[in-house]
C-alpha cells in the first residue's frame, strides 16, 4: 500500500467516526427532549426505569442479530479468579 492510500484509509475512518458522534450527539439530544417531556407527566424513577430497560432490550437484540453475547465471562469472574479450586 502506499502512503497515499494509507493517508486517504485514515482520513475515511475519521470521517466516519466523526459522523457517528455527530449521530450519537443529536440521539442524545432527542432522548433527553423526550425524557424531559415524558417527566413533566410521569415519575422521573419511572421514565428512568423505563428507557433503562428500552435501552437494554434494544442492545439485546443488536446482540441477538450480531451473534454475540450480552455477557462476558471475564466481566462477571474476579480479578485473577482462574475459576480452579
Amino acid at each position: 500500500m502506499t502512503p497515499h492510500a494509507d493517508a486517504r484509509n485514515v482520513h475515511r475512518a475519521n470521517l466516519i467516526g466523526s459522523l457517528w458522534m455527530m449521530a450519537a450527539m443529536v440521539a442524545f439530544s432527542f432522548e433527553d427532549a423526550f425524557v424531559k417531556a415524558v417527566s413533566e407527566t410521569h415519575p422521573v424513577g419511572q421514565v428512568l426505569i423505563v428507557f433503562g430497560l428500552g435501552g437494554t432490550l434494544l442492545f439485546a437484540v443488536i446482540a441477538r442479530i450480531q451473534k454475540k453475547s450480552l455477557l462476558n465471562p471475564d466481566v462477571l469472574s474476579r480479578a485473577g479468579d482462574t475459576g480452579r479450586v
